[in-house]
């Protein structure tokens, strides 16, 4: 009779976790059925609240409220009414109240219920983009689902979440570890879904680092498995295939993906997943041409993801809108999303910045709370041998009595030797670890101090070097309308500008010196004290010249052993009575815009200083108007690597964007070239020193 009874409850419970599927009632519902015990409702209660929709959030708090107002028979499920009501607030992308219920509920050491708590809080974080926090949580989460009650689903489902977590965080190698145990994990269950999510894994990875072929491949392999997906999984496959196909420049591919990513999660109401899939569209029309079109899906994209939180997708919202307005040529539009893209990835650096710090920290805590479950198991078997031993002391108690007295008298004396002689060892180590940390803390200490010196010495070498570039009282006083983009790859720069004025006769030079950083900086100081010697000591006038007797001393100077040390560079000469503009260039040519007609300059193939060619420098004449643009600059620019293959940026397409922008005033330039050099440079490393100075005529 027990036993019918016993199927009966399990048939209705079966039915009763049913009843969402068709009727769509609230998991609250379920707290009316009196044939289910406290501890079933509790236990299919979370299972149902996870099923919850945005669409039925808001009734549902509703009906939290009124139920916590009049609890009555419902008082034992307090707490978890408030998590339904937390899980609804995550719905409504209402993540902070969701947070402060979830933390103030307490489980009254229900493991299970513990476990639903961290789940949601971990991925509450992660969506808000508070990385270190999430794992925190996550990590509790598949410690439970490992150890306490293993379960392959939650642990795949967790290990996503967590590499997730590294991939934003560019935390790539982690990443890939945590996608490779996910991968092993998911092969032994052999179940579509999560084979689909392990795989998916990897295949964001190599989206993460460039590796497009790669990502296709792994993306290609999974496609028989999206059937099987909810809608949420075709959603996010429908995404990243997308994504790949655009970056593969596939674009007939990709449209077909996004489109079905968009209209999927526009059906579901998920604002989360509209959001992404908006920017990607966005993505894919500035590729097509069609940047008006990506304006309006990334200006809505951004709406959404500033009302749930995600830095990382309010990031790529004004990053796709930056790119969307420099298509069209609005430049004051561009700088502002370029100014909030650089805000938000200044953020999401901090957040990696401490993860990083916290990496070893998590994973000591996941591994203390793996130790702690040991010794409960440990514990758990000292009883039932307490319990055996109990039953043989009945059988014969007197004797074992005796021998356990003997045993236990042994066992404290050969302990007692055992933990003096460890006390007298472990008194002796702590001594020599003592030792160890003076030493090393003295080490420490002593090599903090050389580094601030040394790092002090190039910031008074740093000030030393820009009082002898050209100052902008100077510049103001002699040029109409000028800019100048000065970024030295370190602290002191082997690029300079120098000016200088002998009578009527003004000479500016923009020049690279050989290296960069502090040899770079001595060579620059050398070059700039022989170019003001040549002008006000030898009184030499013509520009030429000027360079020949430059290289001359620096020969002398530094090159007596072979080397080839010095400079390529332009060095300009405006007489301000007659406005003739003269110049001399080596290896360095000049640029000339006038009539929006853009003109590279003759130059001499040679550098300032020891070289295969011993020719005279010849001297150049420039015939310019009112309103034209003069643009003097080194390689620094042209040779950053950067963009999405990674390549030089090149003079080709300096040039092209200085001619495209000489309309805006000389400081609209400067911020202009400054943006499109950090927006190409991303998370390169800078190559070399950059300058460039603009004079408009």
């Amino acid at each position: 009779m027990k036993f019918r009874i016993n199927h009966i409850l399990l048939l209705l419970y079966s039915l009763i976790l049913c009843i969402p599927l068709y009727s769509q009632k609230s998991p609250l519902d379920l707290l009316s059925v009196d044939s289910l015990s406290v501890e079933k409702k509790k236990e299919a209660f979370v299972a149902l609240t996870q099923s919850i929709s945005e669409k039925q959030a808001s009734v549902t708090i509703l009906a939290c409220d009124s139920a916590l107002k009049n609890l009555g028979k419902l008082k034992p499920y307090s707490d978890h009414i408030n998590f339904l009501k937390a899980v609804c607030f995550t719905r409504l992308k209402k993540f902070n109240e969701a947070l402060e219920l979830l933390k103030a509920i307490d489980t009254k050491q229900d493991l299970e219920f513990e476990n639903s708590l961290n789940e949601v809080i971990g991925k509450t974080y992660l969506v808000m983009s508070n990385y270190n926090s999430s794992l925190d949580y996550q990590f509790k989460v598949l410690n439970y689902a490992t150890t306490i009650k293993p379960n392959i689903s939650k642990q795949v489902s967790t290990l996503t979440n967590i590499t997730t977590v590294y991939y934003r965080s560019k935390l790539f190698s982690k990443a890939y570890e945590y996608t490779k145990k996910c991968i092993a994990i998911a092969e032994k269950s052999n179940e579509p879904k999560l084979l689909y999510q392990a795989y998916s894994n990897l295949g964001i990875y190599y989206l993460e680092k460039q590796e497009l072929a790669k990502a296709d491949s792994v993306y290609t392999k999974v496609l028989t498995y999206v059937p099987s997906l909810s809608s949420r999984g075709k959603i996010s496959f429908y995404n990243n295939y997308a994504e790949t196909k655009r970056l593969l420049k596939d674009y007939t591919q990709s449209k077909i993906y996004i489109d079905s990513c968009y209209k999927l999660a526009l059906a579901e109401k998920d604002t989360f997943w509209t959001a992404i899939a908006l920017v990607n569209k966005g993505n894919l029309n500035i590729a097509e041409n069609k940047p008006a079109v990506a304006i309006k899906e990334c200006a809505l994209a951004l709406k959404y993801a500033m009302r749930f939180k995600n830095i990382v997708w309010q990031k790529n919202s004004c990053g796709c809108l930056y790119d969307a307005y420099t298509k069209l040529n609005d430049h004051k539009n561009a700088l502002t999303y370029f100014k909030k893209t650089t805000e938000l990835t200044d953020s999401i650096s901090n957040e990696k910045s401490r993860n990083e710090a916290t990496q070893k920290d998590l994973q000591y805590k996941y591994a203390v709370k793996a130790a702690a479950d040991s010794v409960k198991q440990l514990e758990a078997n000292k009883v039932k041998d307490a319990q055996i031993l109990a039953q043989q002391s009945q059988l014969n108690e007197e004797k074992i009595v005796r021998v356990s007295l003997f045993i236990v008298a042994a066992l404290i004396l050969i302990f007692a030797g055992f933990v003096y002689n460890r006390f007298k060892i472990s008194q002796k180590q702590k001594k020599i670890i003592e030792e160890q940390q003076i030493l090393t803390e003295s080490q420490k200490e002593l090599l903090q101090i050389k580094q601030k010196e040394i790092i002090d010495s190039i910031n008074y070498a740093k000030r030393i070097q820009y009082t002898l570039l050209a100052n902008s009282e100077f510049l103001n006083a002699n040029l109409p309308s000028y800019f100048i983009y000065f970024n030295p790859k370190d602290i002191v720069s082997g690029d300079f500008y120098w000016a200088a004025k002998k009578d009527h006769l003004l000479y500016l030079a923009v020049c690279d010196s050989t290296g960069h950083g502090v040899p770079g900086a001595f060579m620059s100081l050398l070059s700039i004290g022989f170019l003001n010697e040549a002008i006000s000591q030898q009184n030499i006038k013509e520009p030429n010249k000027i360079l020949d007797h430059v290289r001359q001393k620096l020969i002398e100077s530094i090159s007596k052993d072979g080397q080839q040390d010095g400079f390529d560079g332009i060095l300009l000469c405006i007489n301000q009575q007659s406005n003739e503009i003269s110049y001399a260039a080596a290896n360095n040519s000049p640029l000339l815009i006038s009539n929006n007609t853009l003109s590279v300059l003759p130059s001499d193939r040679m550098p300032v200083g020891k070289g295969e060619k011993k020719d005279a420098f010849s001297v150049f004449s420039i015939s310019v108007k009112k309103g034209d643009h003069l643009y003097l600059y080194t390689d620094g620019f042209a040779d950053q690597f950067g963009g999405s293959k990674g390549k030089k940026y090149k003079y080709k397409a300096l040039n092209e964007f200085l001619q495209r922008n000489s309309i805006q005033s000389s400081n609209e330039q400067k911020q202009l070239l400054q943006l499109e050099f950090e927006n190409w440079k991303g998370q390169l490393e800078q190559v070399d020193d950059v300058c460039i100075l603009g004079i408009r005529l």
